[in-house]
């Protein structure tokens, strides 16, 4: 009887486990984040349209994923005809940039000096991190890849250098 009992109290607890379990992955599911749609890009399928106010004229961008705009993780490209100069600038948040086509001379800093920047060929992968002033020169029209959290911001070292403000 008492082993009777030992295995029912058991039983009696596993079941409690095993729909308490079931009630809590319901409302962990319930909780969970919607899931954003799978991207699967080839180069012929990005938009392409001019860069925002806050870029230099002759900047290029495609929004491949979510919003620069907004919180929230994004990635974008970036087109920069030859010759491009993009003045020392900073970010609220880190910024991490891979070459795809190109020369991109990116130099750290709020003094630009084109023999001070590094070139960053095709394949290439730089992080500025959140705050650090740094510029970029084009060599040959340019793209880069951009990808961090939103919301994006630039703040120019010098304001009179903000397309913003022209």
């Amino acid at each position: 009887m008492r082993l009777f009992k030992l295995t029912a109290c058991m039983l009696a607890a596993a079941c409690v486990l095993a729909f308490s379990s079931l009630s809590e992955a319901q409302v962990i599911a319930k909780k969970a984040p919607q899931s954003r749609p799978d991207v699967m890009l080839s180069p012929g399928d990005m938009d392409w349209a001019p860069g925002p106010d806050y870029f230099p004229k002759g900047a290029e961008i495609s929004a491949l994923e979510g919003d620069p705009a907004m919180p929230g993780p994004f990635t974008i490209r970036l087109k920069f005809p030859s010759g491009y100069f993009l003045p020392p600038h900073r970010h609220i948040t880190a910024e991490r940039l891979t070459v795809i086509s190109g020369v991109l001379l990116l130099g750290p800093g709020s003094d630009p000096d084109r023999q001070k920047a590094k070139p960053l060929e095709p394949g290439s992968f730089a992080t500025m991190s959140a705050n650090n002033f740094h510029y970029a020169y084009a060599e040959g029209v340019t793209v880069v890849q951009l990808h961090g959290r939103g919301p994006l911001q630039i703040m120019y070292a010098d304001p009179a250098d903000d397309p913003r403000k022209k």
